[in-house]
């Protein structure tokens, strides 16, 4: 699985309510670029709407994650047997990342970091990833 760093523009199916505020929330969702703003953001769907839906859920766990990975400059986030793999745009960010996380974080060239996914936490279709990387990402901010 990888992870697109910006937002599509549909929304997942069963997200919660009609086809028109699903888009427009998933909209604004996608304008989104800072933590504070998504917390609001979801403070404002629950408002509305109730408890959020998995689905819901899933779709601010990936916002965080794609705010976060702009921060520090990545560019991609996937898969590959046991491992995230963070493709990244600056070497000194990568680096500074690394620097705090000597034991998660390998950076194995010009343009890619290893993190371990856990076996224990390992899930289909990389849905450990954002357990994984986000608090390895919320690092020194």
């Amino acid at each position: 699985t990888a992870w697109r760093l910006r937002p599509s523009r549909q929304a997942p199916p069963d997200s919660g309510p009609g086809p028109g505020v699903k888009v427009w929330r998933y909209r604004g969702l996608g304008r989104v670029r800072g933590l504070e703003r998504l917390a609001d953001f979801r403070q404002g769907l629950i408002d509305r709407f109730g408890p959020l839906p998995p689905p819901a859920e899933n779709l601010m766990a990936e916002a965080e994650l794609r705010i976060l990975a702009e921060r520090w400059q990545l560019q991609r986030i996937h898969v590959e047997g046991e491992y995230a793999v963070l493709t990244y745009r600056n070497p000194k960010r990568i680096q500074a990342l690394a620097d705090l996380k000597p034991d998660r974080v390998r950076v194995a060239d010009g343009k890619t970091a290893y993190v371990p996914l856990d076996l224990d936490e390992k899930k289909p279709h990389g849905s450990a990833v954002p357990a994984v990387v986000r608090p390895l990402l919320r690092a020194g901010l």
